[in-house]
């Protein structure tokens, strides 16, 4: 979602990975620092499919 709402615009990968760590942070802050396993999973994903959409290998 977050890449379509850019535009496709890559110039926008720093600001997107910022907002899902942020949103990430704020999940497990909630949650006194424990997220279900699942959570860890998707969150590793979505890094993956940024990472993937911006040619970035890591």
């Amino acid at each position: 979602m977050a890449i379509a709402i850019s535009g496709d615009d890559i110039s926008k990968y720093e600001a997107i990975l910022e907002a899902l760590k942020a949103g990430f942070e704020k999940a497990t802050n909630s949650f006194n620092g424990l997220l279900p396993d699942i959570c860890e999973e998707t969150i590793g994903l979505a890094y993956e499919k940024l990472d993937n959409w911006a040619g970035i290998n890591k």
